[in-house]
């Protein structure tokens, strides 16, 4: 689920407004939009959107009214460990350890310091209230499919000794963090989910 249809500062484009557009008007009772960047340094992708200070509000607006004809909530994500070589030559990940291997698409990830676990934490929980903001009526954390919150969760791929590692409770400790950070910060009204 990634469009790939950002323009060259990573912001919602006029497609992105007639895909919405067309799904809303399509009788969907969900929609689900592809992959939204936290972290501009961190793209899954090239052409990701990325939700930011730095992003063009004016555009999260036009998409956020192209999808309002159903219930549609923007998947926000960081790609951690798999982010393409040629975009994040750095990525990121709870431990550290091999790279994703998919004919050497992806570079070794480096684990992170508890600072940027609490960067991440902030910037997934800004990214949602821009969203919301935007008029979207809510958000779905990507915490699957290998992604970054996924590989915290995974005993696998997070060895950490510290509190977001060990046992069940650590290793969903950011996860968790997260949602309560949002819970905080949105509207009552606002969609959280989690895939």
């Amino acid at each position: 689920m990634t469009e790939g249809l950002a323009d060259s500062r990573n912001d919602a484009t006029d497609r992105h407004v007639r895909l919405y557009a067309a799904n809303a008007s399509g009788g969907a009772g969900l929609v689900l939009t592809g992959n939204a960047m936290v972290d501009r340094r961190h793209l899954e992708r090239a052409r990701n959107v990325v939700v930011d200070a730095a992003s063009d509000e004016s555009a999260l607006r036009r998409w956020a009214e192209a999808a309002s004809g159903t219930v549609t909530l923007v998947q926000i994500a960081h790609p951690g460990r798999q982010a393409n070589r040629i975009v994040q030559p750095r990525p990121l990940s709870p431990s550290g350890g091999p790279a994703v291997a998919l004919a050497g698409a992806f570079a070794r990830p480096r684990a992170m310091t508890l600072d940027e676990i609490r960067e991440v934490r902030t910037r997934f929980v800004d990214a949602a209230a821009r969203l919301v903001e935007a008029g979207f009526p809510g958000i779905e954390l990507h915490a699957a499919h290998g992604y970054l919150l996924s590989t915290f969760l995974d005993p696998r791929h997070n060895q950490r000794a510290d509190s977001y590692g060990g046992n069940l409770g650590g290793r969903a400790r950011l996860l968790l963090e997260i949602v309560e950070g949002l819970r905080a910060r949105l509207p009552s009204s606002a969609v959280v989910a989690v895939k």
